[in-house]
């Protein structure tokens, strides 16, 4: 599976492409890991997925993302 991250200004875009990418799953912060498709709606996030791969955006004010220092 390749991937790749873009942080914009108010949102993240991951894609991750390939054998595997069906199997992705997100870090949920302390709650079980979850596929993209299960985050609930009023999180902002978006996702675009077919057979080659996927594409998640996710806003930076969006659930569980947090700001450190060095960014989100």
């Amino acid at each position: 599976m390749d991937t790749s991250l873009k942080c914009g200004e108010d949102q993240m875009q991951l894609k991750a492409m390939g054998p595997g990418s069906s199997y992705f799953m997100l870090d949920m912060g302390g709650d079980a890991p979850m596929v993209p498709n299960q985050v609930k709606p009023q999180c902002g996030y978006s996702m675009k997925h077919n057979s080659l791969g996927l594409v998640l955006m996710v806003p930076y004010n969006g659930c569980h993302m947090t700001q450190d220092v060095n960014g989100f």
